[in-house]
């Protein structure tokens, strides 16, 4: 019997010493959490490809510069003395740009509009987590204290 008790005496100091060492407070869970949920990911990554349309949707205003360039060579004679040919060469540059195009700026509008919800999207999954982390730490703690 005292055997029993000098065991369950000496397992819950050991068990108390090394808790602090192995606990985990609310913060250290969180920033686990962040790193490995799949829904903070998956919010992430629909955010970053989200950001990603806009370059694109803003490119179609940008300035459009086209290069094109020709070289032509004709040799016409026949015969020895006849010196019939002809060479030519052209460079052609062009620049466009759009002054007012309202397709473009609803595009470039309906992507800001996708970028805007994406972020409130992921900032409702950090919150989900928070809320999902806590709930699960005091879980454990209180399960913890029964």
């Amino acid at each position: 019997m005292r055997h029993r008790i000098g065991f369950f005496l000496a397992s819950s100091l050991l068990t108390l010493v090394n808790m602090p060492s192995q606990a985990m407070d609310l913060i250290q869970v969180h920033n686990l959490a962040s790193e490995q949920d799949a829904q903070l990911m998956i919010a992430r990554s629909n955010l970053q490809s989200t950001r990603f349309l806009l370059p694109q949707a803003e490119s179609a205003n940008k300035p459009q510069v086209n290069l094109a360039a020709n070289a032509t060579y004709q040799d016409k004679g026949n015969s020895l003395t006849s010196d019939d040919k002809q060479s030519s060469a052209g460079l052609t540059l062009s620049l466009q740009q759009n002054l007012y195009n309202a397709e473009i700026l609803a595009k470039t509008d309906a992507v800001e509009a996708q970028i805007t919800q994406s972020e409130a999207d992921y900032k409702a999954a950090q919150q989900d987590l928070i809320i999902r982390a806590t709930e699960a730490y005091f879980n454990i703690l209180s399960a913890r204290d029964s």
